[in-house]
């Protein structure tokens, strides 16, 4: 009797092990293929906000819609359109080139408190920088960001408010 429990106890063990292995080489997370994100996003509401994923495989998946909360987000609360597309190999280079170099002067840029206006937080190697869009400091940001509007499938409208 001894025999016949430690005997199914070890082969429920052994079961338990194995559809661990699986369940953990099968669950791949939807991240893990992620260079950068970058959300540009008015200061003052919540819509309107852009979402722009980079991925290994040089797909850009934009996404327009409106966020969670009113700071930083790269999730939205509610999506109105998405559409991807395949970057070239140097359409890819100008993006990661310029997302290099804001990388590493972001500590040296300060961040104007500017209403009514547009932020960009990106999420890249790691890292988060949230920016100011207009009267920044950095002409990289403004290549990063034109390269995107220029490269969406969707229509980016960053207008100004009166």
């Amino acid at each position: 009797m001894k025999k016949n429990m430690l005997f199914g106890l070890v082969l429920i063990i052994v079961c338990l092990l194995i559809g661990l292995f699986f369940l953990r080489n099968t669950s791949k997370d939807v991240d893990d293929d992620v260079i950068m994100k970058i959300s540009i996003y008015p200061t003052a509401v919540l819509d309107e906000t852009y979402l722009f994923v980079v991925r290994s495989d040089k797909m850009l998946e934009v996404s327009k819609g409106v966020r969670k909360h009113q700071t930083f987000d790269f999730h939205l609360r509610k999506v109105i359109d998405i559409k991807k597309r395949k970057l070239t190999a140097e359409e890819s280079k100008v993006l990661l080139d310029a997302a290099n170099r804001i990388e590493e002067t972001s500590d040296n840029i300060t961040k104007k408190l500017i209403e009514d206006g547009w932020d960009v937080s990106i999420y890249y190697k790691g890292k988060i920088m949230d920016l100011h869009y207009y009267g920044n400091e950095s002409k990289d940001l403004d290549v990063l960001v034109n390269q995107l509007i220029l490269l969406s499938p969707i229509t980016v409208d960053l207008h100004g408010w009166s």
